[in-house]
């Protein structure tokens, strides 16, 4: 059973405090499987798994006193870093998305070419996905990940 929307609702971790065990996922999975990291639950999530796309799903519900369960949630990357370290520009990031949600999230993935990257995420809920496409417009960004309330995802592409 899961909780109602925003009951588990807390503030973002800083970033100082995310950076060491974000280090020690990063050093565990590089390499393998795109993933996306949660520094509230130090969960990381591969969304291509249905149930760790739904786990992911209620963990953003619950964390957030504005999200709805009957919804989708879209992850918006907001940086194109393709430096997969624990770096300033992940940093600069990160402390941007936390002045605008509580649960900013970490992605690891890959392009077609196979190069990794290190992003920040921003998680939202919007009216429908134009709405969605049009802020990862903004963002610069090619794709965005959307997660239904049953836990299956999509990639949806940017032209």
């Amino acid at each position: 059973m899961h909780g109602k929307p925003g009951s588990k609702s807390t503030e973002a971790r800083p970033f100082d405090a995310i950076k060491g065990p974000l280090g020690i996922v990063i050093a565990n999975l590089k390499g393998h499987d795109a993933f996306t990291w949660s520094p509230k639950s130090n969960l990381q999530y591969n969304v291509k798994i249905l149930k760790q796309a739904l786990c992911l799903f209620w963990e953003l519900v619950e964390g957030n006193g504005h999200f709805r369960p009957d919804i989708p949630v879209y992850l918006i990357a907001t940086t194109c870093n393709k430096d997969i370290s624990v770096n300033i520009v992940l940093r600069r990031a990160y402390e941007k998305l936390v002045k605008i949600t509580n649960q900013p999230l970490i992605g690891y993935w890959f392009d077609d070419d196979g190069d990794a990257y290190l992003d920040t995420v921003l998680v939202a809920q919007f009216i429908n996905e134009d709405k969605a496409i049009e802020v990862a417009k903004e963002y610069e960004q090619d794709e965005i990940i959307r997660i239904r309330p049953n836990g299956r995802y999509a990639t949806i592409r940017i032209t």
